[in-house]
């Protein structure tokens, strides 16, 4: 019998019995889903049908991509610099002196998003680096990644490998790192009691309602961890990293020189990141010195928040979806948890399937 995925109050999990569809219950409304198809496809079978000219590598024309990032961040920079001061009652006319300062608050504002977008690219460029898709050459993957991570303060080869466990983790319900979802016991929530709620959530006892009710309905505290997440959230996972700990013990992830997760071998690797983020730091701090806080903070850091912000926003979206299962350790497979994940566009619609095919081959080049 084929596995099946039942609903969660925070995710699909998939497990070898239980109903094929996925529904919650809202007091006396049932809502169902269509029911999820559980794949039984290999890796061998997924890749076999991708173009062999998919997996040819060339350095150079990565190292375009590269150069179209700093080229986009160059003239965003030459414009605030040299087209924002042009805001004032010398050259543009306003009905009202206050005008000025609110277009050049505009102008910054826009600055700002746009070279935060802007800095997911580089992100990616470092992420191609650290999956060997860049180029074929590793020393410079490592090179080109390292600069370009260390610049965004990502330690580098501290992420390349916690990343590389993501992947062949994706979407195992204990075993994934980032955007593992929570299990009941994590709520406090009771063990599954088949005479108060059905196994897919199609029924649910009125007093359990009133468990999940007092968990799961908004809170003032909601949006302040929504918040918090997205603001120094990619810091607090590099940091002390909730989703590792259940694999890894009282871990703190990428920082320390001795780190569970990493093997006495690594540990070089991990403290020539913490090189690049000591260089970041001293860096930040010689400009501020040199410029001042404010032109650093609006040319430089607000950017990079903006870009913190969304990277942070888009990995979630790609790993997180009501329909997308999370599976038992029993039923995953690298095929299954690489298929369990979602593309989206920049602004979070339905994207355009490149990033599952990430997922089943990471080296795949990034400019198919």
């Amino acid at each position: 019998m084929s596995p099946t995925c039942t609903g969660a109050p925070t995710a699909a999990v998939c497990s070898p019995t239980g109903s094929a569809s996925i529904s919650r219950e809202s007091q006396a409304r049932v809502i169902k889903a269509d029911k999820y198809v559980v794949p039984n496809l290999t890796i061998s079978d997924l890749l076999k049908v991708i173009p062999p000219h998919c997996f040819e590598r060339n350095g150079w024309r990565s190292a375009l991509y590269l150069l179209q990032d700093i080229a986009v961040l160059a003239v965003l920079l030459y414009a605030v610099f040299n087209w924002i001061p042009l805001i004032s009652p010398e050259n543009l006319y306003l009905p009202h002196p206050a005008l000025y300062k609110a277009a050049r608050f505009a102008a910054w504002a826009a600055y700002s998003f746009v070279a935060g977008i802007q800095g997911i690219g580089l992100f990616y460029v470092g992420h191609e680096c650290g999956h060997g898709a860049f180029a074929t050459s590793k020393v410079a993957n490592d090179v080109v990644g390292f600069f370009v991570h260390s610049f965004l303060a990502l330690p580098y080869f501290s992420w390349k490998i916690s990343h590389r466990m993501h992947h062949n983790n994706t979407s195992h319900l204990y075993k994934d790192q980032p955007h593992a979802p929570y299990i009941r016991s994590e709520w406090q929530f009771p063990a599954h009691d088949p005479k108060k709620e059905n196994l897919d959530g199609s029924w649910v006892s009125p007093d359990l309602q009133e468990v999940y009710r007092e968990a799961l309905e908004f809170t003032p505290f909601g949006p302040l961890a929504t918040l918090f997440s997205q603001t120094v959230g990619w810091w607090w996972c590099m940091i002390a990293d909730r989703e590792s700990e259940q694999n890894y013990p009282a871990v703190r992830k990428w920082f320390p020189f001795r780190d569970a997760m990493f093997t006495p071998k690594q540990r070089w690797a991990v403290m020539e990141s913490n090189v690049g983020m000591i260089g970041w730091v001293v860096a930040v701090f010689w400009s501020i010195k040199a410029f001042g806080f404010l032109p650093v903070f609006r040319t430089y850091l607000l950017p990079w928040q903006i870009y913190h912000q969304y990277l942070v926003l888009i990995t979630y979206l790609n790993h997180s979806d009501p329909k997308l299962p999370h599976w038992e350790t029993s039923e995953f497979t690298f095929a299954r948890g690489a298929l369990s994940t979602f593309d989206r566009d920049l602004m979070g619609g339905t994207g355009t399937f490149a990033k599952i095919t990430h997922w089943l081959a990471a080296t795949l080049t990034q400019f198919l």
